[in-house]
């Protein structure tokens, strides 16, 4: 018996709608897919208002704990003067310049030191405590206002201004900084007296040095001024430059133990240029110096005078030197002058310093008064550097 014939029945109607197939090599729509032009735009802004917030929060942070880290400085410098003999006030800090440079407006500050005759004051309108964030080491002082100095070498209170007075300073772990520049232009007594200053520049600098070589500068001093006047000058100056290099190692510890151990290793004091001019007169040395085994100074050097007589009577009335050897240096050295006809005669000779004697020529003309080296341990320990000369 043969089997029925089955239905042929229609396929169930489909409600997906069915896309036809892409053509042959086509790719996908996913993969060609670009956003509108405004949606690029605000995800390009939200991306980089990110990166800007991020960027700004971090900044913000490092320039206040820069700006903290300046306070605590100040602090730190305040509370260490005032145990080693100077004192530091003042009345209200306030900080400021966010956010570029960290600036610390000092107000009304006041500061105190030395003893007997060489006690000082200062007080001053303003100080100006700055650094760049991305300079953290340099720091910068500015000194406005009226200012006031005062102690007996200043004959009492000496009022004055200046419109640029700028210490500039790089830090290191040091008490002393590794550079000291300091700028004064156009200061003058208010009081009426002699005072003036038009331009003075000295930059101080520890250069790095090894115990190894004597020959290698460890210090620089370089000093430029123009319109120098004041109550001890019976002249103004008109220029001044100095610039010496001081050669070899000087160690930590005590300064006379320091020194000793410098010597004893080839250390000098190099004076490249040693300029003065007064008027007609002008004095131009170059030359080394260094300290004997009993550490007095000892050097020679080249000079180069013009106007001697006028030099060595402001010696006199200075006191530095003596009448009768001030005559007999002028009577002496007459022979070795050149005469010039656009001028007072000019004499080039040798100055030399040995045995407690500063001679010119062959003229001697003082005696180098004795030096207490221990006396000058707080003003001369910038020239130290590492430990003392038995730890080396």
């Amino acid at each position: 018996m043969s089997e029925p014939p089955r239905l042929a029945l229609p396929p169930p109607p489909s409600y997906r709608r069915r896309r036809p197939p892409p053509p042959p090599g086509a790719r996908h729509p996913v993969y060609s897919y670009r956003p509108s032009r405004a949606l690029r735009t605000v995800r390009y802004l939200a991306i980089n208002l990110l990166i800007a917030l991020l960027v700004g929060s971090a900044y913000t942070a490092f320039w206040y704990i820069l700006a903290a880290n300046l306070r605590d400085r100040l602090d730190g410098w305040t509370e260490a003067w005032a145990h080693d003999g100077p004192t530091l006030e003042y009345e209200s800090i306030r900080l400021e310049g966010f956010p570029g440079r960290i600036r610390l407006r000092v107000a009304a500050p006041r500061a105190a030191g030395g003893r007997g005759a060489g006690a000082w004051t200062w007080e001053g309108a303003r100080l100006t405590l700055s650094s760049a964030p991305w300079t953290p080491r340099r720091v910068t002082v500015d000194l406005d206002g009226p200012q006031r100095l005062g102690g007996p070498r200043f004959g009492g209170a000496l009022p004055f201004e200046a419109e640029v007075l700028r210490v500039a300073a790089t830090l290191s772990g040091d008490p002393w900084p590794d550079l000291l520049d300091l700028e004064i232009a156009g200061l003058a007594g208010t009081d009426g007296g002699r005072l003036r200053i038009d331009q003075l520049d000295i930059v101080a600098e520890r250069l790095s040095a090894s115990p190894r070589r004597a020959t290698r500068p460890s210090f620089r001093l370089d000093i430029a001024g123009a319109g120098l006047d004041g109550r001890e000058i019976d002249a103004p100056v008109d220029t001044v430059a100095l610039r010496a290099r001081v050669r070899g190692l000087i160690p930590g510890g005590p300064l006379p133990a320091a020194l000793a151990w410098w010597r004893g290793r080839g250390g000098t004091v190099d004076v490249e240029q040693l300029s003065v001019a007064q008027g007609v007169a002008r004095f131009d040395a170059a030359g080394t110096l260094g300290v004997d085994d009993d550490l007095r100074p000892v050097g020679e050097s080249t000079a180069r005078i013009t106007g001697l007589p006028a030099i060595l009577e402001r010696l006199r009335r200075a006191g530095v030197i003596r009448g009768r050897d001030a005559t007999m240096a002028t009577i002496i050295l007459a022979a070795f002058a050149q005469p010039r006809d656009d001028g007072p005669p000019r004499l080039s000779v040798p100055l030399t310093a040995a045995g407690g004697t500063l001679a010119i020529g062959p003229a001697r003309l003082l005696a180098i008064p004795d030096i207490d080296w221990a006396e000058l341990q707080d003003s001369l320990g910038f020239l130290q550097q590492g430990p003392p000369p038995n730890e080396l």
